[in-house]
């Protein structure tokens, strides 16, 4: 596995459920992710997606995977991805890419960036202190 750039904060992991292939921290927003005999792995590609390669991103209200390439299949919990859709996943889904015959299975798990976790506990505080 590529080390992720240490200035980087994690905000998500694709835990391999396969012992050939590496585990992916996503510290990227978005992270592109390439697809190869190797397994996924995050790139600092900034270019649009290409071919055999997907994305994971998070928004306000989620993480989303979306892909290119038709040599590529992504199946979430068993829910066939279509190409340049944009699926929204959750933390411990199973997610399985296969390309060119190599399947790959992992399970996904994200959490809130630290900026927005803030504002979410600042929120419940506000909330609760005004007594409701």
């Amino acid at each position: 596995m590529r080390p992720s750039n240490s200035s980087a904060t994690q905000w998500g992991k694709l835990t391999s459920l396969d012992p050939n292939f590496d585990n992916v921290s996503l510290s990227k927003q978005p992270s592109n992710l390439i697809v190869s005999r190797e397994g996924l792995q995050e790139t600092i590609d900034k270019n649009p997606l290409s071919k055999g390669s997907c994305q994971i991103y998070q928004k306000k209200d989620g993480f989303f995977i979306s892909y290119t390439g038709s040599r590529l299949c992504i199946e979430i919990e068993e829910r066939t991805l279509k190409e340049d859709e944009a699926f929204k996943i959750h933390s411990g889904e199973r997610i399985v890419v296969t390309f060119k015959k190599i399947r790959m299975e992992y399970i996904f798990s994200g959490e809130l960036l630290y900026k927005e976790k803030e504002i979410e506990r600042s929120m419940k505080k506000l909330f609760w202190s005004e007594g409701r």
